[in-house]
Parts: C-alpha cells; sequence; structure tokens
C-alpha cells in the first residue's frame, strides 16, 4: 500500500513540476535498482532517489524521539567509534499514519548529478554514474543548498513538506546516516546493533572496497552491488560520506563536548573489507595546514538528506512548547518523578542566593535527564512485555490444538485396540501390538505437549499480571502503538493481531484484578 502511495505521490510531484523541472535521463543513471521510495527532479533533465526511514515513536507527542545505540564495541578506537546512546526523529509525518519518517538519498550523489546541479547538461554516461568525489565540506554543503534553491524555484511542491513548508536538502547527522545504514526499524534490535547490517556472502557483494577482488582502486558506478535492509546501496567503501556536523570524541557512551574537524563515515575503496562497518568514522581538519584550503580528498562524497525545521507555523511551535512543558517541566508523568521535580521547582523559585539556584537548576536539569532515560527504558521493557505475550499467546493456541488433535487420536486408538481386545475388531496380534506402540508413543507425545502448554501458561500469566499491575493503561497504549510500527515495518505483521490480542486481555485482568487462573486461561484461547 504504501509503495502505491508513493508512487502516487512521484505522479503528482512530476505533473506539477514545470517544463524546466521534468526528468528525462534514462532512470539507470538516477535509480539503477529501481522502486525508490521518493524521486526528485534536477536541472538538465535529471533526478535523485531517496529512501524514506520510518522512526517509529510514540504518536501525538512532537517532542518524543527513539533512543538507539550507535558505534562499535571494544575499545581499539573507543574515543573515535566507541558505543553511545542516541536519540532520533525524522521530521516528517505520514498524513495516513503519522508515522514520522526522513528521507536520505539511496545513493551517493554521482558526478553527472553534480554537473546537472552546476548547469552542465551533458549527456549523462555511466561513467558519470560513480560517485562525485574530490569535495570538501564545504562543496557538499554548496550542492545541497544549491539543490534546494532550484527545487523551490523551478519544482515547487516536489519537496516533501509539513504544514504546507518544504523541506530542504543538507548533509545527514551521524544519527541519521547510520541509524538509515544499520537497517533502522526494518531489521531487530539484536541485529541493528551488529557491527554490520546483514550482508550474505562477501563483503565485495555490497562494498567496493581495496583488494583485487573488488575495487581496484577505482571508482566505479553506484547502485551496481546489493543494497542494504532500508534499501540503501553503496552505504560502505565507495567514497567517505561527509556529515553535516563536526566531529566529537566519544566519551565513554556519549559525544564528548569539544567540536573538532570534519567528520566522514562509511569507508571507502581505500578501505579494507574488515575496516568496513555501521559505527566506523574518521575525522579529518575542515582546513589544509599548508595552504589553507579546505580539505577535498579524493575519496570525500556525499549523500543527501531532506530536512524539516521544527517550528514550520505557529500552531507548531505552541503544540513543541506545550508538548515540552508537559514532558519535561512536569517530569514525565510519573508520580514520584513529579513530586522530585515539584520540589525542586519550589526550591528554585524561593531561592534568591544566585549561587544556590544554579545548582538547584542543574540538579533540576540532572533529574529531567534522569526521569526521561527511566521512561525511554521503561518504554522499551514494555515493548519486550507485549513482544513476549504475543508470542506467547501464538504457542498457547497451537499447543491447545495439538493437544486436542492427540486427543482425538488416542481416542480413536483406544476403540481400536478395545474392539480388537473384544474380539470386535479385524486386525492381529501384531498389528494390535503395533497399535498399542502407537498409542503409547502418542500418549508421551500428548504428555509433552499437557507440560508445554502448562509452562507456557504460567510465563503468559505472570508476563500478563506484570504488565497489568506494573504499567499504566496509557504507557501500554503508547508501546503498543511503537511496537505495532515496528513489526510492520520488520515484515511481522502476523504478530500484530496477537499483540492487540495480549492488550485486550491484559485490560480485562486490570479491569477485575481477582481473575483466577481459569478465567485467565479462557481469555487468551478464546
Amino acid at each position: 500500500m504504501r509503495s502505491i502511495v508513493l508512487a502516487c505521490a512521484v505522479a503528482a510531484i512530476l505533473s506539477s513540476a514545470s517544463q524546466a523541472a521534468q526528468i528525462t535521463w534514462d532512470e539507470r543513471f538516477w535509480d539503477p535498482a529501481g522502486g525508490a521510495d521518493l524521486i526528485l527532479p534536477l536541472p538538465c533533465g535529471a533526478a535523485m532517489a531517496f529512501q524514506r526511514i520510518d522512526t517509529p515513536v510514540p504518536g501525538g507527542d512532537r517532542t518524543s524521539d527513539r533512543a538507539v545505540q550507535l558505534g562499535l564495541a571494544g575499545t581499539g578506537a573507543g574515543w573515535i567509534d566507541y558505543l553511545r546512546r542516541a536519540f532520533i526523529r525524522g521530521g516528517f509525518s505520514d498524513p495516513a499514519d503519522g508515522m514520522a519518517h526522513y528521507y536520505i538519498g539511496r545513493y551517493e550523489l554521482t558526478r553527472d548529478q553534480l554537473a546537472a546541479l552546476d548547469g552542465d547538461c551533458s549527456r549523462p554516461t555511466m561513467r558519470g554514474r560513480v560517485p562525485a568525489s574530490g569535495l570538501s565540506w564545504f562543496d557538499a554543503v554548496d550542492a545541497a543548498r544549491g539543490m534546494t534553491e532550484w527545487l523551490r524555484q523551478e519544482a515547487p511542491g516536489a519537496l516533501p513538506g509539513e504544514e504546507g513548508v518544504p523541506g530542504y536538502l543538507r548533509l545527514p547527522t551521524e544519527e541519521e546516516w547510520e541509524y538509515a545504514v544499520r537497517g533502522g526499524a526494518n531489521v531487530e534490535e539484536s541485529v541493528f546493533n551488529q557491527r554490520t547490517f546483514p550482508i550474505e556472502g562477501a563483503m565485495r557483494d555490497y562494498a567496493w572496497h581495496q583488494g583485487a577482488e573488488s575495487a581496484r582502486g577505482t571508482l566505479r558506478p553506484v547502485g551496481l552491488l546489493a543494497g542494504n535492509p532500508a534499501g540503501l546501496h553503496d552505504v560502505y567503501g565507495g567514497v567517505e560520506e561527509l556529515m553535516l556536523e563536526p566531529f566529537h570524541m566519544n566519551a565513554l557512551g556519549r559525544f564528548h563536548g569539544q567540536p573538532g574537524g570534519v567528520v566522514t563515515r562509511g569507508g571507502s575503496i581505500l578501505s579494507r573489507a574488515a575496516e568496513l562497518s555501521s559505527g566506523a568514522r574518521q575525522e579529518f581538519p575542515a582546513y589544509g595546514p599548508s595552504d589553507g584550503k579546505p580539505v577535498a580528498l579524493d575519496t570525500f562524497g556525499a549523500r543527501f538528506v531532506i530536512g524539516i525545521h521544527l517550528a514550520v507555523s505557529t500552531g507548531r511551535s505552541n503544540a513543541l512548547s506545550a508538548a515540552w512543558f508537559d514532558r519535561f517541566a512536569r517530569g514525565g508523568g510519573a508520580d514520584a518523578d513529579e513530586s522530585l521535580t515539584d520540589l525542586l521547582d519550589s526550591l528554585i523559585a524561593d531561592e534568591l542566593e544566585y549561587a544556590k539556584r544554579t545548582r538547584l537548576e542543574a540538579a533540576r536539569l540532572k533529574a529531567t535527564e534522569e526521569i526521561r532515560e527511566r521512561a525511554a527504558n521503561r518504554l522499551k521493557t514494555l515493548k519486550a512485555l507485549i513482544m513476549g505475550g504475543a508470542v506467547l499467546v501464538q504457542f498457547l493456541r497451537e499447543d491447545k490444538n495439538q493437544v486436542a488433535l492427540a486427543t482425538n487420536a488416542i481416542e480413536a486408538f483406544d476403540k481400536a485396540i478395545e474392539e480388537a481386545e473384544d474380539g470386535r475388531g479385524i486386525i492381529d496380534a501384531s498389528e494390535l501390538e503395533r497399535l498399542i506402540r502407537r498409542r503409547e508413543k502418542l500418549q508421551a507425545g500428548l504428555d509433552n505437549d499437557r507440560k508445554r502448554f502448562a509452562l507456557n501458561f504460567v510465563s503468559y500469566e505472570r508476563n500478563m499480571v506484570t504488565t497489568a499491575t506494573e504499567y499504566e493503561a496509557g504507557e501500554l497504549d503508547e508501546a503498543l502503538d511503537v511496537l505495532v510500527q515496528e513489526l510492520e515495518l520488520s515484515g511481522r505483521s502476523g504478530l500484530v493481531p496477537l499483540a492487540r490480542d495480549f492488550q485486550s486481555d491484559i485490560a480485562a485482568y486490570a479491569a477485575n484484578p481477582a481473575m483466577t487462573t481459569p478465567g485467565i486461561l479462557r481469555l487468551v484461547l478464546e
């Protein structure tokens, strides 16, 4: 359904664009893999393909974001790329389901695309389909600026927007780049946290890297190799991709406060296969030490993101302000947290001495940060509980059917054996013995099925009771909403009805906490 909507959106964009914005290039020069989520026209009949990257978050709150683990385990270069906790949210919202998302280039900026942005309308070629290289950070930023200006002037309506305000092209943040490269919400968290996205075969099937079996030191056309789970190509190897913000070293799980030079991600054709990963990053000086000019190595390239500013309207600004005060100023909703923040607010309001007031403000900020972190962890735990409950619902229903089938089969065997022993059957003694052995085997299997059913039910009952007593209905609705988005994005939508059934069982138990075990059993099996 989403592909149909996107196709219609692309058709509408192209039909509304001016003659100058018509796409005349063959698709192999801007989307060789086919099926991009969004296509933007460029000068000279060129185009650029983008992928939509979903960031499932609780709906209805513009201040909510998605906690992710980025970086690499191990301390080999820990000050550069060690594990860290980060947060991300796409600036666009789907009008159909409210899903927060952003757009990132499906491929790296190519030579022909860059030439078109500079006004060179030469015919596109395979040689021009290689990534644009030798760019400084300033070159990449200027190319994104030029593309934004051209689109707004020559193809009004082509850029996605919010509340009638169009987005703009820019370099990706490190969080946007790494989240998309790891696969985003299209992969399980355990897969997301691995060193690379899932690779079937060898790295050379996904990346142009150093070695005779791969790039051989030469840039190759984009889109020739397999993509990642989010539909992006050439994220490893090729050209190393410039990031929007300056480099920050890793200060044991967070970015250090001192900004540095230019950041690149993804490695290049000069990287060995073992060096390529989703978390690796590199710092370079912004200016050369000898000539003072912007650093622009032969391996520097770019991949654009479509961004949007937050306060796109007065209404949005007011909504953000209200959500901020509701979520942060009052501590996020838990009674104990509200009591703590209310107490600190009261002390701050009554304190006249500047130094003490400053210390109280710092304590208030730290308390708010810890409350937010607990809320993020609480949401993560609740999603795991709902997921576990959904799986147990499926197991219990399958176990019930298996027990019923085995019970019916044993009854049929018992009848046949009884008839044979009474002389009413038509089987001989050897056949009767085989029937008895098969019946015994079935009985052993049935006993195991019943034990498994009982164990699964104990797990289900404890999970349901814990979830119902430890979490509020609003928290459950919020977690279920995010989990449903994640399940649908990761191709496991079959679990969605089971998750909703588990939520329904929790609500029924919460309404009647005196419910007995037989009552809970009826809930799950209905």
